[in-house]
């Protein structure tokens, strides 16, 4: 699925950076803390979003799946999911419930998130990035 105007090589390259950059984000955040990760891409919506595989490279069975691109840069363990469409869908519905959290005033004050954010206009984005991904997910012509 590449646009005429972009090759093969050019989609390959564009998800490769971006699943280097979700795969950055996951080290610094201390999810994975091996020096020794494989990342592959496993589907991707050329220049939008790519979905992929990232594992200890002396784990042969347990892995992450990993999501990036125009989308949040997230990560969940491979017992989520068979496949990608599958991990996409977790995404949304994992993206949805967090969107509410973040609407809810009493839940941003148990989490101790800072009130001068304008959490609300987060929570609508992240909504919004749930509900295209989902649509995304839903559309046949996709997979």
């Amino acid at each position: 699925m590449t646009d005429k105007k972009h090759s093969r090589e050019e989609a390959a390259k564009w998800a490769r950076e971006q699943l280097d950059a979700v795969v950055s984000e996951i080290q610094e955040s201390g999810a994975i803390d091996s020096p020794l990760i494989e990342a592959r891409p496993t589907w991707m919506k050329p220049f939008d979003i790519v979905i992929g595989q990232l594992r200890d490279q002396n784990q042969v069975q347990e892995f992450l799946w990993v999501i990036g691109g125009s989308v949040p840069g997230d990560c969940v363990h491979s017992s989520v999911a068979t496949g990608p469409r599958e991990a996409a869908r977790h995404f949304s519905m994992k993206w949805q419930l967090e969107a509410a959290r973040l609407e809810s005033v009493e839940e941003r004050s148990r989490l101790g998130l800072d009130p001068a954010v304008d959490w609300d206009a987060q929570a609508k984005a992240l909504a919004a990035r749930a509900e295209y991904l989902y649509a995304v997910v839903d559309d046949d012509r996709n997979w």
